[in-house]
């Protein structure tokens, strides 16, 4: 992979309901455009258990035996969305919406996938004006402010960036020049500020930073080991790898907890598991499998008491594997992914299949019940991308 495929991913995946289980998955870029290529963050997983090597102390965590009863959800309405969005027109313009504020972005800035410090994160690239063979000349994480202004807090040629539970901190992949994918860090700084607070070398290998959660910062990669995963908390000198089972995929991490949610598939075969990190080791509270030709992308509840499959409209309740299948007329895209306002309510994305220029709509769904309110309808041609609240 070159360096301009590996920073601009200009083609973030806007086919991906129609992916093989087979196929490679983005990991944790939340943009669409034409020209971005799948980050190689799915690893060839052998036969193994699922075991983590974990001796970090882990914060209490309730159990599915211990699940409190969810208190009677709000009414399902059609209201503003809780969580920030961006609206990518046929031109590859992007606007960011968050409840009652409208940004337009600069043109070079993508993935505006989480609110901090008064605005959202934002990846920043600075393309080449060549029309034969464009290349990016500069690029940082930052953030995109109300203004419509950008403030960079990472060192250049950093990516994929994820904010810390409590939305103070940034963390990224840092590099120590262009092109050098075998000098790798993870680095964490102070949203407001930008000063470095954190860093630990990374193999050399191509990281993907998945999340963050109150077992640490996880990282997705083909290289740390035949899973492709692993986990650092800030502070400390190595990360710890994380053994995961045959064909593992995906990830999803529940910032609240220590709840984190992946995909496998073995052939036809394809799962969808929830676990939390329990006395050093990974425990599942929960599996639902079936089988099908499109690969998961596991989303959690805040609460992480219910997993979304989003290639078959279908809720699970992490406690009890009782499945609630979502009334839509159309498929959830099923990548960039829906995204949960809180324990019950989920925003989903759907579009009518055949026709990738079809109009995208903007749904919320009570996965309780499985009713579902219209929220907007856009354009055709136009992208709806969600983002962490």
């Amino acid at each position: 992979m070159n360096d301009t495929e590996s920073r601009l991913r200009d083609y973030l995946d806007t086919k991906a309901a129609t992916v093989p289980g087979t196929a490679q998955g983005p990991g944790l870029l939340t943009d669409t455009s034409p020209r971005r290529p799948i980050w190689p963050i799915l690893a060839t997983a052998a036969s193994v258990a699922a075991v983590l090597a974990l001796t970090v102390t882990v914060l209490t965590h309730v159990g599915a035996d211990k699940a409190e009863p969810a208190g009677k959800p709000a009414p399902l309405t059609s209201d503003v969305p809780q969580v920030p969005f961006t609206i990518i027109d046929a031109k590859h313009n992007r606007t960011v919406y968050d409840g009652s504020q409208k940004v337009a972005a600069p043109p070079e800035l993508h993935g505006f996938s989480a609110r901090v410090d008064g605005g959202w994160i934002a990846r920043y690239y600075k393309m080449s004006k060549s029309k034969t063979d464009p290349d990016v000349t500069d690029s940082s994480i930052g953030i995109l402010q109300p203004d419509g202004k950008y403030r960079a807090v990472s060192t250049p040629w950093a990516d994929t960036p994820v904010v810390s539970p409590d939305h103070k901190q940034i963390a990224f992949v840092g590099r120590a020049k262009r092109g050098d994918e075998k000098n790798n860090w993870l680095a964490v700084v102070d949203a407001r500020t930008g000063t470095e607070v954190a860093r630990v070398s990374l193999p050399d290998v191509t990281p993907v930073l998945s999340g963050w959660n109150r077992s640490g910062i996880w990282i997705s990669s083909g290289g740390f080991n035949k899973s492709g995963l692993a986990v650092w908390r800030p502070g400390d000198s190595t990360v710890t790898r994380v053994r995961m089972p045959a064909g593992f995929g995906a990830i999803e991490v529940n910032p609240a907890d220590d709840t984190i949610a992946f995909g496998t598939t073995t052939g036809a075969k394809r799962c969808l598991q929830a676990a939390a990190v329990r006395d050093g080791k990974l425990d599942v509270l929960q599996e639902y499998c079936d089988r099908g030709p499109v690969a998961i992308y596991p989303v959690l509840s805040t609460d992480g008491k219910t997993m979304l499959h989003s290639a078959d409209n279908l809720a699970v309740d992490v406690a009890t594997g009782k499945t609630t299948k979502l009334k839509l007329p159309h498929p959830i895209i099923v990548y960039p992914k829906p995204m949960f306002e809180d324990a019950t309510k989920v925003l989903v994305v759907t579009q009518a299949a055949g026709n990738d220029a079809n109009a995208q709509s903007l749904y919320r769904c009570d996965v309780t019940s499985g009713e579902c309110k219209l929220v907007r309808t856009e354009k055709k041609g136009n992208q709806i991308v969600l983002a962490q609240p």
